[in-house]
């Protein structure tokens, strides 16, 4: 607000941590080049640095503004107005080097510099456009002095396309990503939903704190909030799947009748795991002798409808 009232147009808020591949796609639609303007604590900065890789995987430019020590976008917008801001923007810089403009690469100890060196080579990776991820290579190599096998060497393998991440492959966790993503469009189900689907009901283990924290979310303040749950995970394999599980499209006059489907869809699954579960026991109790067992399995089978 402060920035639109010292008259910047064009300016966005990004919601704090919950700025998604989505949004930068949109984004992208209006603009080729990004500002980045956050606070410079180590929180805001954080944040900077969360927003580059969805950025930079649409296809946008991106520099970044340094407030002055002691300021922020506000406070710069207040005390000092557009002069001030446009200033700022005239000197912003690169991703890269914002990233390593406070690292002294010719005396960082060598663990310090590997862990920048993995840093940037993951973020590469999640660049799905091969030019743009080659000039990013070569750039980052550059700044802070590697040889460029050395930092693609030191991405993590198996990138996966179109930023799905490679435990996804599976059928089974496809559905429960979906599954949530629908009770994100349309958290009134979630009542429906609880009376048939567990956190416990979901075979992928991080989905499954997902839908808890949901969960928790919903029985405390009767909404679902995805920037708010997301600020409240501390490691980045969480905060990335939440972002991008509350960022799949569903087209709205279609998300009741899918949010319905994807539950019969879970309590079916559910089902058939409890039937499985059930018939391993049986068949164990009548390998052991133990008849009266078998049989009240049996029963047990049939009151489930089994």
């Amino acid at each position: 607000i402060s920035l639109w009232q010292a008259g910047v147009r064009n300016v966005v808020a990004s919601s704090g941590t919950a700025f998604t591949p989505q949004q930068a796609r949109l984004l992208a639609r209006f603009c080729e080049e990004v500002y980045l303007f956050f606070d410079a604590d180590s929180a805001g900065q954080n944040a900077a640095l969360r927003s580059i890789d969805s950025l930079y995987d649409a296809g946008l430019e991106v520099k970044v503004m340094i407030p002055p020590a002691g300021e922020d976008p506000d406070s710069v917008a207040r005390k000092f107005g557009r002069d001030k801001i446009d200033e700022l923007a005239y000197d912003a810089v690169g991703f890269i080097p914002f990233r390593v403009r406070k690292v002294n690469l010719e005396h960082t100890g060598i663990m310090a510099k590997e862990k920048l060196v993995k840093e940037l080579g993951a973020l590469a990776e999640k660049i799905t456009d091969p030019t743009r991820r080659a000039l990013f290579y070569a750039e980052a190599a550059s700044a802070i002095s590697v040889d460029q096998a050395i930092l693609q060497k030191a991405a993590p393998s198996g990138r996966v396309e179109a930023g799905n991440l490679a435990f996804r492959h599976s059928r089974s966790q496809k559905i429960e990503m979906e599954f949530l993503s629908l009770l994100f469009s349309n958290p009134g189900s979630l009542d429906e939903a609880l009376e048939a689907i567990s956190a416990d009901d979901l075979d992928s283990k991080q989905l499954s704190r997902l839908y808890s924290a949901m969960i928790q979310q919903y029985q405390k303040i009767g909404v679902i909030q995805a920037d708010k749950l997301i600020e409240n995970f501390a490691d980045e394999t969480a905060i990335s799947l939440a972002t991008e599980v509350a960022s799949i499209e569903w087209d709205p006059e279609q998300v009741e009748s899918e949010t319905r489907k994807y539950i019969q869809l879970m309590a079916e699954r559910k089902r058939k795991r409890i039937r499985a579960d059930l018939q391993r026991e049986m068949a164990k109790a009548e390998a052991d002798g133990d008849h009266e067992r078998a049989s009240a399995l049996l029963e047990q089978i049939k009151s489930f409808g089994l």
